[in-house]
């Protein structure tokens, strides 16, 4: 490559990444990512007063396809629930420009959990005395982002959940990354 046509691009690349100072009021998140022995997804709408940079108001729906192993057999678990809560920039982690931004967060949950898809019997004959129902609980949140462009930001996320009235673990996690697109 030519001098000439790496300056041209090495312009181009600072144009598209260097951050503006746009405000953004909400924003839509889609994750993948693994939970507990299995998959799961989670999709948000975010609102701030000020900006979405500094702090938001979250709600996201957060669906994992896990298998149970701390028994003989691998018992399928399926978890919806939803969840509210809300996210403050960590100064102290992010970096100048908001190139790269830390938010910590807190929230409440509600959602349903389905054990061994609602059968109460296993292979063999053995029974499940664990319920299927309505869980509830709180979360702790980092997420870090990642500026791609103005609309556009590159996320991670570490979610720690606590299901209160949970009939087989009252204590998960997600990890995920997806993206995040600003509107304005």
């Amino acid at each position: 490559m030519h001098k000439k046509q790496f300056k041209i691009l090495l312009v181009l690349l600072l144009i598209i990444y260097i951050p503006t100072n746009a405000q953004s009021k909400k924003h839509v998140t889609g994750l993948l990512g693994y939970s507990d022995d299995g998959f799961a997804t989670l999709a948000s709408f975010a609102f701030s007063t000020s900006d979405t940079k500094y702090d938001f108001f979250e709600a996201s729906i957060y669906s994992a396809y896990l298998t149970e192993r701390k028994t003989a057999y691998n018992i399928p678990v399926t978890i919806h629930s939803l969840n509210l809560g809300y996210f403050k920039k960590l100064d102290f982690l992010s970096f100048k420009r908001d190139f790269i931004l830390f938010h910590g967060g807190l929230g409440g949950i509600i959602g349903t959990e389905s054990i061994n898809n609602n059968s109460n019997e296993l292979p063999n004959g053995a029974l499940i005395t664990s319920n299927d129902g309505v869980i509830y609980g709180g979360f702790a949140a980092l997420q870090g982002d990642l500026f791609l462009n103005d609309k556009l930001r590159f996320i991670t996320r570490y979610k720690h959940f606590y299901h209160a009235n949970s009939d087989i673990n009252k204590s998960k996690f997600f990890i995920g990354a997806g993206l995040k697109f600003l509107i304005f």
